[in-house]
């Protein structure tokens, strides 16, 4: 089945994409090239939110069981909530450190790239 390709730029690089009677219709590829763009232009930000986010859920849910236990007084529940918030970062940290472990020696290797 003959395909005519369709450049789409991605920060200076160039992708052929099938358009065809087969493939998506013409506005449907490019609102997809435009997410996907969009994504890739606000990777830090979406990364950052979704680690604040997390981060906050975690609080949320210290305060909602927090309150729940019997004998805690107000200062005990917000240290309760700070030693969930901080238990939580530090379960990030540690999940990051243990990616870097393990993919050091590949990327060291030259099997993969940072890029």
């Amino acid at each position: 089945m003959p395909c005519s390709p369709y450049w789409a730029g991605f920060s200076g690089s160039r992708r052929a994409i099938c358009v065809s009677k087969s493939c998506d219709s013409h506005e449907e590829i490019v609102t997809k090239i435009s997410r996907a763009g969009f994504v890739f232009q606000n990777q830090g930000v979406l990364q950052l939110s979704a680690a604040l986010a997390f981060l906050l859920l975690v609080g949320l849910f210290a305060s909602l069981r927090g309150g729940d236990l019997v004998g805690l007084s107000g200062p005990a529940v917000w240290l309760l909530i700070i030693s969930a918030v901080v238990g939580a970062y530090m379960a990030m940290n540690i999940g990051a450190n243990d990616v870097a472990n393990n993919l050091g020696p590949v990327v060291g290797s030259g099997a993969i790239t940072m890029g």
